[in-house]
């Protein structure tokens, strides 16, 4: 009976052991750690998502690891693997030798739409249009969507020009992994009716309305009113307007704060003239008076919001997805373009050498307190 526990026990021992030895083999997977070896099986995955995740994750693996990708890349993997195991030890290159990757949103936008470009826009807002939203990007995920509003970013809604500008230009010095909030309006039609052929402003007149702030409407300026129709029953049919239908602006203009109703009586009756402030600023001191006296007169208009929400979305800012990363993902890293070229041109050669010649990268012999520190 003694003899048998004892040689139990031995097979126990003897299965640890092998356990513990098939351990080690598994960490060492191809020299690479059992984290790294299993990202790299991730980039043959059937799904593309689980293929560009693992290379996102590679992006951020240890620095050290470079040569490790490179040897890996010519041990008879397929085509697509090889390729992202480049773009991954490209991006540790360059995060070392040059600085950190720009975030990215995922979208393609025009900055600072006014009313005048969009109708959607109510004078005194200022909006990011969104025309595009790029597949697997913190905007596809965050659920923004083409035709979106982008009218408020992290808590301070766009009053200005400058404002857009700056929320495009602060996306691009962030590190991904950032927390990024949007405030969206979608949904949303908009209409400039000018007064002219077609359209008889005196269709007006017979509205009901009831004046709307601009804090109890999304789709306003905080400070500014609108008149919400009520009845349209009396109004001009040919005018298509709705109950719910919101008046925004007249003559390109915020809708006076004291006395919005009267201003659409007094705008249907015709008896205010219809001339943009601004345009005696604008006016080209070349032209003949009598041309420069008609610049100054606008057409006049109205602009009607129907429907339309608010949403409050928030994202996490990523990395530019592959299929765009390369045009993208050398921009804004502090350094000159030569440089960039330069270096691009020392990875290349560096990682076309055969798998067993010596880095001459020098990645890894950085000294990693230098991490993100730039290079001109």
């Amino acid at each position: 009976m003694a003899r048998n526990t004892s040689i139990l026990i031995c097979i126990a021992i003897a299965c640890i052991a092998i356990s513990a030895n098939a351990d080690d083999r598994a960490a060492t997977f191809d020299g690479l750690s059992q984290e790294a070896a299993r990202l790299v099986r991730h980039l043959d995955a059937l799904d593309w998502k689980t293929r560009d995740q693992a290379t996102f994750d590679l992006m951020n693996a240890d620095p050290d690891l470079i040569d490790d990708l490179r040897r890996k890349s010519q041990s008879g993997v397929t085509t697509e693997t090889a390729l992202r195991l480049k773009r991954a030890a490209e991006e540790l290159f360059f995060s070392r030798r040059v600085g950190a990757a720009p975030a990215c949103l995922g979208i393609g936008h025009t900055i600072a739409i006014r009313w005048d470009e969009d109708p959607r826009v109510a004078p005194g807002v200022h909006a990011i249009r969104i025309n595009v939203v790029y597949k697997n990007t913190p905007a596809a995920r965050a659920g923004l969507r083409p035709g979106d509003l982008i009218i408020g970013t992290n808590g301070n809604i766009a009053e200005s020009k400058q404002a857009c500008i700056e929320f495009a230009g602060w996306i691009s010095s962030q590190a991904p992994g950032t927390l990024c909030e949007f405030n969206v309006l979608r949904d949303i039609d908009g209409r400039v009716l000018p007064a002219g052929p077609g359209i008889d402003r005196r269709g007006f007149r017979n509205l009901e309305t009831r004046v709307i702030q601009g804090s109890d409407d999304v789709r306003l300026q905080n400070e500014s009113v609108g008149l919400l129709i009520t009845n349209a029953r009396r109004a001009d049919p040919r005018l298509g307007l709705e109950p719910g239908d919101l008046i925004a602006a007249i003559d390109g203009q915020p809708l006076p704060s004291d006395g919005p109703k009267q201003a659409l009586a007094n705008w249907a009756d015709a008896k205010t003239p219809s001339v943009d402030p601004e345009a005696e600023i604008r006016r080209d001191p070349r032209l003949p008076i009598a041309l420069r006296t008609r610049q100054m007169k606008t057409i006049p208009s109205i602009q009607i919001l129907r429907g339309g929400r608010r949403i409050d979305l928030k994202a996490t800012l990523g990395r530019w997805p592959l299929d765009l990363a390369e045009k993208n993902s050398l921009i804004n890293r502090g350094a000159r373009l030569e440089r960039i070229v330069e270096l691009r041109g020392e990875f290349d050669r560096w990682w076309n050498l055969p798998a067993d010649a010596e880095s001459t990268t020098g990645v890894a012999a950085r000294n990693p307190s230098l991490f993100w520190q730039m290079e001109g």
